[in-house]
């Protein structure tokens, strides 16, 4: 993996990452090495960026390229990660099952994997991942004054850090997700617009209904929300799916239960 510092909190285009990935392999040559076989829709920075540097990568290192991605995949996702010469497997499976897939056909045909879901013996490379996650976190720690989607089982590795720093867990329907999207698209006046995927905004969807919704008073009491808080939220999802997105903003796909 080719990582160059620079300046703290700044997030770096695919542009400038691919520039890193050619400079590796004018060094290093044939020596450089990779072969990516992500499973599932990639969940990390937004999608679209994160996936666009894995093919990338395979394309200029002439790796081939095998992903696998759950059932319900979107075709404009597929069609994209296709016209990098990518090989992709839409399976009938959910994200967990088309995970299992791909660590299975991996180890019958001698393939690597880049995915960030831990098992017994395949830890080193989600570690990557999850540093890339807390780096956010560190920066953005560093800067303020002071004053796990269609994924369903977490990251065993991960999940040690949610259990013992994180102060409750949500479980939320997809129309939570929605209206994150919707809000983020339409703020108040004076606050910039956001184009966020259904991972990126659920969070948001999950504050409003903790403030909006006296059924969530409870919940919103015991983290102490209230009219003074300073509330930070990471969007590592753009709109990778254009078609649903349009849905969602103009259609109501998802409509609010509340």
């Amino acid at each position: 993996m080719v990582y160059k510092k620079g300046p703290a909190y700044r997030v770096r285009p695919v542009k400038e990452i691919c520039e890193d990935i050619e400079e590796a392999r004018r060094v290093y040559g044939d020596g450089v090495r990779f072969l990516f076989f992500p499973a599932g829709n990639t969940i990390a920075m937004p999608t679209e960026d994160l996936s666009a540097v894995c093919r990338f990568a395979a394309e200029k290192l002439h790796q081939n390229a095998v992903i696998y991605m759950p059932k319900g995949a979107a075709r404009s996702r597929v069609e994209n990660i296709q016209s990098h010469g990518a090989t992709v497997i839409v399976t009938d499976l959910n994200y967990d099952e088309t995970v299992r897939l791909c660590r299975r056909k991996a180890e019958e045909n001698g393939w690597y994997v880049i995915q960030d879901t831990a098992w017994e013996g395949y830890a080193e490379i989600p570690l990557w991942i999850m540093q890339g996650y807390m780096t956010m976190c560190v920066e953005a720690l560093n800067q303020m004054v002071p004053a796990g989607l269609a994924c369903g089982e977490p990251n065993p590795m991960g999940w040690r850090i949610l259990r013992d720093f994180c102060s409750c867990y949500v479980s939320c329907d997809d129309f939570a997700a929605a209206n994150g999207v919707r809000i983020l698209a339409n703020p108040l006046k004076g606050d910039a617009p956001v184009e966020a995927g259904e991972s990126g905004a659920v969070g948001l969807g999950v504050l409003d209904l903790l403030c909006n919704n006296e059924s969530f008073g409870e919940l919103k009491q015991k983290l102490v929300i209230g009219p003074d808080s300073i509330l930070l939220f990471f969007n590592t999802e753009g709109a990778t799916d254009p078609v649903s997105y349009r849905e969602i903003l103009w259609h109501g796909k998802y409509p609010s239960l509340f």
